[in-house]
């Protein structure tokens, strides 16, 4: 009789026993097949052994009331099978075993692919630290600071060491003509040189580099001169004008313009006169001690201190005949001294313009340059004839050195007060001691007339400028 079929939308919650085992015969069956057969080599084992086990898990999860009995079915073969392993040898002599041995001790090698690459990654990772390492210690490297020579040395550093007088530090070839006066920056690290190629030029002292050329002259520049602080430069051409410009790049400042035959209106009544005309080139520009002020001094015997920020006329000095070649203004700040050719060296009282000391040689054709010691007590007078006179104003006491042939074009005493240097016509420059008149050394490096000489504030070098068109830097200190 069959079974009563069941209504639409209803199930059937109960088996017949005979159902249940026409259900199970094909399951079991194959797993004993599976258990008995022995593993063909290297054939699929691995997908059968999965596909077994995924079929089970098939049929259990579309019969979920069997689950336990296929439970019960798995752990008697695998207990079976337990008991029965044994090593099993294919027809080529190689080592076997069973599928269940197979599926059961199955270890993936995949943790050795791991492994291995965690390896690599790791290998990778020190690499890139490695890199970044190097690099990083050569941009380190990199931005360390550089200790360089000290070519151009701060006051008081000798860069250039060396036994002997004389020895030339640097020539500077920049001018195309005459060098007519030279100027040291106040922490003796620049020179200016002033040319009759029209130009003033600023460069370092002792490389000839950071080279400033100022080109607001007209005409040939007769004479230059630095500043106290260092922050401005005055020079003087032969069209009577005295221009004011910065050292660092040559931007003027102020320009001051002499008029050679006018009426001066002097603020002394003394003093008031008319200028005599001639020559109208500013041979001569000086600073004030305190930088205020500058004094200038043209050919023609006209002399003029005005307020170095606004060009106005302080003072003006004004010589009846005769050129004035050389002006100078005391250490001290008091006084003013000129000398020239026809006119007596005559020493001024700075703020009141009063004539204060005359030299008493009365050798008025011959003073062609001068030099104030560092105490404002003497007087260096270089002469036509090649001597050079050291004068004591205060008691008219008078030292004659004659050690050059001819005109002493310039003189300059050392700023420690021991020495000075004077550069003659003849080409050749001497050092000589200032209290003895004795000759130290005499530097025969130009070829040509010596136009100008300056000491560095250090006392340790001299600039001379020549004819030759060169400026040169030696060493005038005998270590």
């Amino acid at each position: 009789m069959a079974a009563p079929r069941a209504a639409i939308g209803e199930t059937t919650t109960q088996q017949t026993p005979a159902a249940h085992q026409a259900h199970q015969a094909p399951q079991t069956r194959r797993m004993q097949d599976l258990q008995q057969e022995p593993e063909k080599p290297r054939v699929n084992t691995f997908k059968t052994a999965f596909q077994f086990r995924w079929g089970n898990a098939a049929g259990m999860r579309e019969n979920r009331p069997q689950k336990y009995a296929n439970n019960i079915v798995g752990e008697q073969m695998q207990e079976q099978e337990y008991e029965n392993r044994e090593l099993r040898y294919n027809g080529y002599g190689e080592e076997t075993t069973t599928r269940w041995d197979k599926v059961t001790s199955y270890r993936p090698e995949r943790k050795h692919r791991n492994l291995r690459r965690v390896g690599i990654g790791s290998a990778i990772v020190l690499l890139i630290i490695a890199v970044n390492a190097v690099v990083l210690g050569l941009y380190t490297f990199s931005k360390m600071p550089v200790i360089e020579e000290v070519k151009s040395p701060p006051t008081f550093i000798k860069p250039y060491p060396h036994p002997a007088w004389g020895n030339t530090v640097y020539i500077f070839k920049g001018h195309q003509d005459t060098v007519n006066a030279v100027a040291w920056s106040p922490d003796s690290m620049h020179i200016a040189s002033a040319s009759d190629d029209q130009t003033v030029q600023v460069w370092d002292a002792f490389t000839g580099g950071n080279k400033v050329v100022y080109g607001g002259h007209t005409v040939k520049v007769t004479t230059v001169a630095w500043s106290p602080d260092g922050t401005s430069i005055a020079s003087g051409d032969l069209n009577g004008t005295v221009q004011i410009w910065n050292p660092s790049n040559g931007n003027l400042y102020l320009t001051y313009r002499f008029q050679a035959a006018a009426t001066v209106d002097s603020h002394i009544g003394a003093l008031q006169t008319t200028s005599g005309g001639g020559d109208p080139g500013v041979y001569t520009v000086v600073w004030s001690p305190n930088g205020k002020s500058i004094a200038a001094a043209m050919g023609s015997g006209l002399v003029r201190v005005f307020d170095a920020k606004t060009g106005r006329t302080g003072l003006t000095y004004a010589l009846p005949s005769g050129k004035v070649n050389a002006l100078a203004w005391s250490p001290d700040g008091r006084y003013i001294v000129v000398a020239g050719s026809s006119i007596p060296t005559t020493v001024w009282n700075a703020g009141s313009g009063q004539n204060v000391f005359t030299y008493p040689e009365n050798d008025q054709d011959a003073e062609f340059s001068l030099a104030w010691s560092p105490d404002s007590k003497n007087i260096a007078l270089g002469n036509i004839d090649g001597t050079v006179r050291v004068w004591e104003p205060s008691t008219n006491k008078v030292l004659a050195y004659k050690g050059q042939s001819m005109n002493v074009y310039s003189l300059a005493w050392s700023p420690d007060g021991t020495r000075i240097a004077s550069g003659s016509i003849d080409d050749t420059v001497q050092i000589w001691d200032a209290s003895t008149l004795t000759t130290l050394f005499t530097y025969r490096g130009h070829t040509n007339e010596i136009r100008a000489v300056s000491w560095s504030p250090d006392s340790e070098y001299v600039a001379s400028g020549s004819s030759d068109q060169t400026v040169q830097v030696w060493q005038a200190q005998k270590w």
